[in-house]
């Protein structure tokens, strides 16, 4: 058996015992195209192809590729379920720190993704995709991914949901306040209004070099949405401030799950540059992207386990960590190119571990 037919085998195998009830032609593609994806690194179809030891001819397994993304039968949230469930459940024993943001995918679109914090990574739990550019979109769409988060979410866990400034708008604020019990701390720019102890403010007055200095009991812009407390955080080497909002009431604390925020855009460069270039795919079509993600999203769950397994079990010195710096990310995908390439065994699982309790 190749190598290749190694990768396929066991991935099949691991695919069809987490999505048991499954159409199993469509969990065959999948598995393919999950296989192709970690081979090649590549996320144009036809090289999925060229890197797959099928009988048929590689323009045959492309055309497969074709049909499983074009097929509106297969919804993929309904496939990614089992994944992002879970996930959560493993999680959930410490508070979820969910980030959300945009970036481009396949030719013409935005993904808008939301994520849960895990080992310095982030693990994908909804998203959407749309025809348009890099930048802000609307708040129906924000809502839109939040709502899918809210189906994989049960209503008991402690969650709080971190952004950049396209997330300070109220509509998005108001969603979360009305329909879930999360928190959420994010960014908001220097030119916006507070209203504290009835007085309005631009927020960046109240920046402070070297200092963070906050507002309590504050509404936030001319809608009054609150109270929620409003700070500027400005490093004394940085030359500005950052401008939060936050449902939180503890100062640092928000901070400190802020900071978690910048994961989502190394989850992004996984996807790209140091992984699977989803950026470079040539469809153009929203639905047929969201179904490819689909499958780089689940290869990329079963390298974040593999490469958590090789920390676990000391086999950081076996591969070539000269750097002392490589993600888990990085680790599982040296890691399975490591043991194919000596013909070792591996493993596939989608099992992520429950971390120690905080």
């Amino acid at each position: 058996m190749s190598d290749s037919q190694k990768v396929c085998s066991k991935v099949t195998r691991a695919l069809k015992k987490k999505l048991k009830g499954f159409p199993e032609k469509f969990i065959a593609v999948l598995s393919l195209m999950v296989s192709g994806l970690v081979l090649g690194k590549k996320a144009n179809m036809t090289k999925i192809a060229e890197e797959l030891p099928t009988k048929a001819k590689d323009k045959s397994t492309f055309r497969r590729f074709q049909r499983f993304v074009a097929n509106d039968n297969i919804d993929y949230e309904e496939y990614h379920m089992p994944f992002a469930q879970q996930i959560v459940q493993a999680l959930g024993v410490n508070r979820l720190v969910v980030a959300i943001d945009s970036s481009v995918v396949g030719k013409g679109c935005v993904t808008l993704m939301a994520g849960v914090a895990y080992r310095n990574r982030l693990l994908p739990l909804a998203w959407i995709v749309y025809e348009g550019s890099k930048g802000h979109t609307t708040a129906e769409r924000h809502i839109q991914v939040l709502q899918l988060l809210e189906r994989v979410i049960p209503e008991e866990m402690d969650v709080i949901l971190v952004g950049d400034g396209e997330f300070d708008n109220v509509p998005m604020l108001e969603w979360l306040e009305e329909n879930t019990n999360w928190n959420f701390a994010v960014r908001t720019c220097k030119s916006s209004q507070v209203t504290y102890n009835g007085e309005r403010y631009r927020i960046d007055t109240i920046a402070e070099k070297g200092h963070i200095v906050f507002l309590e009991e504050t509404y936030f812009t001319a809608q009054e949405f609150g109270p929620l407390m409003a700070f500027a955080w400005w490093d004394e080497n940085c030359d500005e401030a950052i401008y939060l909002i936050t449902s939180l009431t503890n100062v640092d604390e928000a901070c400190g799950y802020y900071r978690k925020r910048a994961l989502i855009e190394t989850f992004f460069s996984d996807q790209k540059s140091r992984g699977f270039g989803i950026d470079k795919s040539r469809i153009s079509d929203p639905q047929r992207l969201e179904r490819l993600l689909l499958g780089a999203f689940i290869a990329y769950i079963w390298m974040i386990w593999l490469g958590v397994e090789v920390v676990q079990k000391g086999y950081t010195s076996l591969i070539d960590t000269a750097r002392g710096d490589k993600s888990i990310f990085s680790l599982g995908v040296t890691w399975l190119k490591n043991r194919i390439k000596y013909g070792e065994h591996f493993d596939v699982s989608f099992e992520i571990q429950q971390p120690p309790i905080e």
